[in-house]
């Protein structure tokens, strides 16, 4: 069971009326970061059943340029702060 386990491993979690973001903070991310975000995710509703949309994110201070095309193929959004 996995209730209990994903929560405290989300950096951050944006609600909106439409939608819930969920958000991994990572330096230079990369494939890790999207496996991360992309597995957070995929278990959030587990331990919070819900009809919003789910969007995943990364936060990071950089990304090479192959890793804005993966993913994107994911449709994760990735932002460069």
């Amino acid at each position: 069971e996995w209730t209990g386990y994903v929560a405290p491993r989300i950096d951050a979690v944006l609600e909106t009326e439409a939608a819930y973001m969920i958000i991994e903070v990572r330096p230079y991310a990369g494939r890790s970061a999207l496996g991360a975000v992309l597995t957070y995710t995929y278990l959030f509703p587990l331990n919070q059943p819900t009809n919003k949309l789910l969007i995943p994110a990364v936060v990071t201070d950089r990304a090479s340029k192959i890793y804005h095309e993966v993913y994107d193929a994911y449709d994760v959004r990735i932002f460069e702060v």
